[in-house]
């Protein structure tokens, strides 16, 4: 890979002297995290004072995320059990760390945590898995359980699975999962329910 010095000598338009303005890694507060991430198309994520860009997500990544998205939204409209959102939406999981889940739900009784710009924390959230899978597997679910949220839904779209995850006593335990046919439900979520089997069929 050019390092930004070489790029810039080779093509002298390139803007790289616009980063002297921006932070170095471990110096991001939150308020130039949150500008920043209004302002870029990439999924951004801020951990104890660093940014960390993550990888762009493939058709079936998405169309996955959609597809969850919509099913949550519409059990709480016709339910009216809370509300779901849709990343990009940063989730506040401590003082100095927000995440980007591909789905954040929080219960009617705690509709007061999502914000305008991002939820202080949830009652449910949902990543689908990319390459880089110790990423939801181990370093965001510790970092979900700790933050206190409720139930973590892990898709893998690689396997077709689907694990829901429960916090009970600081960690997640396995409350259900399916891989490539049956049904998952929530635990908090009252009478929602996935056929894992329609997953496969998204392309």
């Amino acid at each position: 890979m050019v390092a930004p010095k070489e790029m810039l000598q080779q093509d002298p338009d390139l803007s790289w002297e616009v980063l002297r303005f921006f932070p170095r890694q471990g110096d991001w507060f939150v308020d130039e995290y949150l500008i920043v991430n209004e302002l870029t198309n990439h999924y951004i994520e801020l951990h104890n004072g660093r940014i960390e860009v993550l990888e762009m997500p493939t058709k079936r990544h998405q169309n996955i995320v959609f597809w969850f998205a919509s099913k949550f939204k519409d059990h709480c409209k016709r339910t009216g059990a809370g509300e779901a959102v849709m990343a990009p939406y940063p989730v506040k999981v401590t003082e100095t760390t927000y995440r980007e889940p591909d789905v954040v739900l929080a219960l009617a009784e705690h509709r007061e945590r999502l914000q305008d710009k991002y939820a202080i924390g949830a009652d449910i959230v949902v990543e689908v898995l990319s390459q880089d899978r110790d990423r939801d597997l181990v370093k965001k679910r510790n970092e979900y359980a700790a933050a206190g949220i409720r139930e973590y839904w892990v898709v893998d779209p690689r396997d077709d699975r689907v694990v829901v995850l429960v916090l009970r006593d600081g960690e997640y335990v396995i409350h259900n999962e399916a891989e490539k046919t049956g049904v998952v439900t929530s635990a908090i979520l009252q009478g929602f329910s996935i056929d894992v089997t329609e997953i496969v069929a998204i392309e």
